[in-house]
C-alpha cells in the first residue's frame, strides 16, 4: 500500500539549467509532489521502480502530466502557445512542455523528493502521511536542492507556488521548512479573502511570489459562487464581463439555478482562471483583484 511505499520524484533535474546562459532564468513553478502514476518507488534495497505510464491516467511523465490537471493548458494559454499535451505521444508533449518553460524563462520544481502518501490520492493532505514503516519515516525528504536552485540562478526573481495555501500541506508550507529562519515573508496581497501574491525574502534576496489557484482536479471549487458565498475576484470579474448576468445570478442558491444559468457560470469560471494565470504568469500583476485590465 502507498502510505508503507516510499515514493521518489523522477523529474526534479529534467531540465538541466547548467546548459543555459547564467541569467536565462527568472521565474519559477512550485508545486508538491506528482501525482502516483507518475512517480517512481524506491524500496528498502534502494533500487528505483518506475511506474509505467498509463495513458488513460496521465499524458506523459513530467510536471502536472496527470490527465486532471489543467496547468499545462492555463500557462500555455497565459503565453499565447500551443498547449504541450496535444502533441502526438508522451515523449513529445514532455519536451513541448520544456521548451514551453525555457521560452518563456521558467524553471518548475516540486518541494517534495520522498514521501508516501494515502491510497493513490492525489491530493496534497493525503502526503507524507502517518505510518509505521520505519524505512519510509525515515527516508522520507523535502526538496533542499531548492536552496541550490536558488542559489545558482540567481536572476530568478519571480516564484510561483501551484495553491493558495498558506497552511496545511502546500507548496508554500512545505517550502518554508526547507528555508527555516532564512525566509521573511512580507507585503502579503489578501484581495476578497484570496491570497494573490507576497514578498520573499531569503538571505536577503527579495522574489515576487505569487499564488496561483491550483490545477489540479476540483479546482472550480475553489472559485465559490454560490448565491451565499460569491468569490470576491471572480465576482468582479463577472461584472466586467457581463453584468447583468452579474445581477441575473448573485443572489440564486447554486440549487435553484436552471441548466443555462449554470452552464454560463461554468463557462465564466474557466475564463476567469485563463485570465487569473495570464495576470500573474504574463503580467507579472501582484495586485490583481478580478477585474479585466
Amino acid at each position: 500500500m502507498p502510505v508503507n511505499e516510499l515514493e521518489i520524484h523522477p523529474y526534479l533535474e529534467d531540465i538541466n539549467y547548467q546548459d543555459f546562459k547564467v541569467n536565462h532564468f527568472e521565474n519559477l513553478i512550485i508545486g508538491t509532489f506528482p501525482v502516483y502514476s507518475i512517480t517512481d518507488t524506491l524500496t528498502p534495497e534502494e533500487e528505483i521502480q518506475e511506474h509505467v505510464l498509463n495513458e488513460n491516467n496521465a499524458d506523459m511523465r513530467f510536471f502536472y502530466g496527470s490527465k486532471k490537471n489543467n496547468f499545462w493548458s492555463w500557462f500555455a494559454n497565459a503565453f499565447y502557445a500551443d498547449n504541450p499535451l496535444e502533441q502526438a505521444n508522451p515523449e513529445l508533449r514532455k519536451q513541448a512542455a520544456v521548451d514551453l518553460l525555457v521560452a518563456n524563462k521558467f524553471l518548475i520544481t516540486d518541494v517534495l523528493y520522498k514521501t508516501n502518501r494515502k491510497n493513490t490520492s492525489a491530493l496534497d493532505s493525503d502526503l507524507w502521511v502517518k505510518t509505521r514503516n520505519n524505512f519510509v519515516v525515515q527516508n522520507r525528504s523535502l526538496n533542499h536542492n531548492l536552496s541550490t536552485l536558488l542559489n545558482i540562478n540567481k536572476a530568478i526573481k519571480n516564484l510561483y507556488f501551484t495553491a493558495t495555501g498558506l497552511d496545511g500541506k502546500t507548496p508554500f508550507v512545505w517550502f518554508k521548512k526547507i528555508f527555516g529562519d532564512d525566509l521573511e515573508f512580507q507585503n502579503i496581497n489578501v484581495i476578497h479573502n484570496n491570497t494573490v501574491s507576497a514578498t520573499l525574502t531569503i538571505k536577503k534576496r527579495k522574489y515576487n511570489t505569487f499564488f496561483l489557484i491550483t490545477p489540479g482536479g476540483g479546482w472550480a471549487r475553489r472559485i465559490p459562487f454560490t448565491g451565499i458565498n460569491n468569490d470576491g475576484m471572480f465576482s468582479n470579474f463577472l461584472m466586467d464581463i457581463d453584468m447583468n448576468f452579474y445581477h441575473e445570478i448573485e443572489h440564486v442558491y447554486k440549487e435553484d439555478r436552471t441548466k443555462a444559468q449554470g452552464d454560463t457560470l461554468k463557462q465564466y469560471r474557466k475564463n476567469y482562471i485563463k485570465l487569473y494565470y495570464t495576470q500573474l504568469l504574463n503580467a507579472k500583476n501582484m495586485l490583481f483583484d478580478g477585474h479585466i485590465v
